[in-house]
Order: C-alpha cells, then sequence, then structure tokens
C-alpha cells in the first residue's frame, strides 16, 4: 500500500460561480478507479490565518457577527473539485477568492474487504 500527497494552489482566476458559491477543479490522474473504490482521498485546506495549518474539508466556520464560510469538495475519478460559499445572515452572499489558497491532497491506496 501507498500513500501520496501534494499541495496543489488555487489561484483567484481559477474559481468560477457567483453569490451562491465558487467551483474550482484540480486534475487528479491519481485518483483511478482502484482510488476511488477501494482507497481513500482526503483534502486540506492551507489556513494561513496564525496559527497556519491544514485545515480538513469539509469545513465550516461561523465568525459570531453572522457571517458563516463553507469549503468543501467532491471526489471524482481523475479530479476533485473544491467549493467555497459564503452564508451572510442565512442568505448566500459569496465573493470569489481575491489570492492563490492552497489545498494537501491525500490519495491512499486501499485493499477491498471483499471481492
Amino acid at each position: 500500500m501507498y500513500a501520496y500527497s501534494a499541495i496543489y494552489n488555487v489561484p483567484a482566476n481559477s474559481w468560477s460561480g457567483d453569490a451562491n458559491g465558487y467551483f474550482a477543479s484540480l486534475t487528479m490522474p491519481e485518483i483511478t478507479s482502484d482510488i476511488y473504490e477501494y482507497g481513500a482521498v482526503l483534502v486540506y485546506w492551507l489556513n494561513e490565518e496564525p496559527p497556519v495549518n491544514f485545515t480538513p474539508l469539509p469545513y465550516s466556520y461561523m465568525d459570531g457577527e453572522g457571517l458563516t464560510t463553507v469549503l468543501a469538495c467532491d471526489i471524482y475519478i481523475g479530479s476533485v473539485r473544491l467549493f467555497f460559499q459564503e452564508i451572510f445572515e442565512g442568505y448566500p452572499d459569496t465573493f470569489a477568492p481575491e489570492n492563490q489558497w492552497a489545498f494537501k491532497i491525500l490519495v491512499v491506496e486501499g485493499i477491498p474487504l471483499a471481492t
């Protein structure tokens, strides 16, 4: 078994969407059908606010002033689709990321429990 990880930088212009949320896709040929069916893919956002850390997705944060931030992802064979949304006082109010964001992707091989 093996585990493979890499950090992917997602430039601000890679996100597309509107006030309801923004999406960005990463091509990941390492996510084969065997990984998809038997292994695992873990995604972490590099949170650069002190203390700097990798935050596992999905992630949601409420700031106490009516703003909720959501980061999530969908895993596909060959790709990862990232999702970002902000909700202010119950209404979608998302602005496109203005800076490059980084994500760590960890791909883990698996062995089927039964055939």
